[in-house]
């Protein structure tokens, strides 16, 4: 009996944009819903965040600006300045969204240049916050900035600048960009010897 063969044929333009923008939300929700761990899914969502952000200038600087080597060798802010000119985006450092993607990229290069920081509290406290308070310890900079609520902000000037940039981008150059998807095919191969000579 003859076995078919088939060749299967698969495309897709992968942007890593997408998966870095899912952890986010992801730990956006685990923070929100659950104490434990709750700094750490705070810092995840706010550090991915801004790493999805960086890959998505990349994934669409790649497709639409008139120089990709001049592009990728931009600053991330001077990255999404460009872009915003190139698609005719409004673009102010001092509004939403982009005042808040600025901020985080800025985090973002906090957390990946981490220094060390001295920190030194004198507190007066009443007898009763000393027993409540023994276990609190001092916060640096970068660690008060670890809130839900910054977190939030976060996700959501990602999501922002992405529908802005969705919105503006000819839906041909986009495509690719704002879906992960692929496209494939399969075909049969014809048995060259036939049914017969394939016995």
């Amino acid at each position: 009996m003859a076995l078919n063969h088939y060749v299967r044929t698969q495309e897709r333009y992968y942007s890593l944009h997408h998966r870095l923008f899912q952890i986010a939300r992801i730990a956006l929700k685990n923070a929100v819903d659950s104490e434990e761990g709750r700094e750490l899914n705070v810092v995840t969502a706010i550090t991915f965040s801004a790493l999805g952000a960086e890959a998505f200038c990349n994934a669409l600087g790649y497709r639409v600006a008139p120089d990709w080597e001049v592009f990728e060798e931009l600053k991330t802010v001077q990255k999404f300045e460009a872009l915003s000119q190139c698609l005719n985006v409004p673009f102010s450092e001092t509004s939403k969204p982009w005042q808040t993607l600025f901020w985080l990229i800025g985090f973002r290069n906090d957390i990946v240049h981490g220094k060390p920081e001295h920190i030194k509290t004198h507190k007066v406290l009443p007898d009763i916050a000393v027993e409540k308070t023994r276990l609190d310890h001092p916060k640096s900079k970068l660690e008060s900035l670890l809130t839900i609520g910054n977190a939030k902000r976060a996700v959501q000037a990602t999501k922002d600048v992405y529908e802005i940039f969705r919105l503006a981008t000819p839906i041909d150059v986009g495509f690719e960009i704002f879906q992960d998807g692929w496209s494939g095919s399969v075909t049969a191969l014809v048995d060259k010897n036939g049914p017969e000579g394939s016995r």
